[in-house]
């Protein structure tokens, strides 16, 4: 974690110490479990303790960091069911999107998602040479929600697309690149290759079978990790 910018006089404290700890606790730099000092992040970002402890109690509010009583914050740490049922959320919200939206796919709709499969294939390839290392993992987490999220803007509502955004930030921040996931499996390119295909014919029921069929593989995946690694 880096100091703040405080040559940044448009944002605040609050807000640059919530950004640097929202971009720590996404990144698996700050991993599910870890303390959250105050005074330590203070002294790392440069800055005093109370936007600090101010930035921590909206991440709360996210859900992303735990208070608990005669305890410092820490990161959530979910259970293996939370994490699935948030699998789940993302998935009813893609299918739905993909209903919705529907006649909304037009030629440039699908170039776009060409593109950003095009991207999520070139990080995919990238990572199969260096799985170990963490940078590419984080490219690739990143390719995948942009795909996904543009995905969702099918559906032409934006507090949904605004809430899968907020799933998505929970699923990347839940899964310690240790731990899981789908990037190490086989599948996922072939698994986009046919959402992406299946809306360039405009099928919808195709299209809704294989966002259903993505997520079932991605969790199956996280379910069988998690067994092996001997997790709960």
């Amino acid at each position: 974690m880096q100091s703040v910018d405080l040559h940044d006089t448009k944002t605040t404290l609050a807000d640059l110490a919530y950004k640097a700890l929202l971009k720590s606790i996404v990144s698996h730099e700050l991993k599910p479990g870890d303390p959250l000092r105050a005074k330590d992040l203070a002294a790392i970002l440069g800055i005093s303790r109370t936007p600090v402890e101010r930035a921590l109690e909206r991440l709360s509010g996210e859900g992303l960091v735990e208070f608990k009583p005669g305890m410092c914050p820490r990161v959530f740490a979910p259970t293996t069911d939370e994490v699935l049922e948030l699998y789940d959320i993302c998935s009813t919200l893609e299918v739905h999107a993909v209903q919705q939206g529907i006649d909304r796919v037009d030629d440039e709709f699908l170039d776009q998602l060409r593109r950003l499969l095009e991207e999520y294939e070139a990080s995919y390839t990238a990572i199969d040479a260096r799985k170990s290392d963490h940078e590419f993992q984080l490219r690739i987490r990143e390719a995948d929600r942009a795909l996904h999220e543009y995905l969702v803007s099918l559906w032409p509502n934006h507090r949904a697309q605004a809430l899968y955004r907020q799933l998505n930030v929970h699923v990347k921040a839940f899964l310690m690149v240790n731990r899981i996931i789908a990037y190490s499996r086989e599948g996922p390119i072939q698994e986009h290759r046919r959402i992406y295909e299946a809306l360039r014919a405009r099928d919808v029921a195709a299209a809704v079978d294989a966002v259903r069929r993505h997520v079932a593989g991605i969790k199956g995946a996280f379910i069988a990790k998690i067994k092996m690694d001997g997790h709960q």
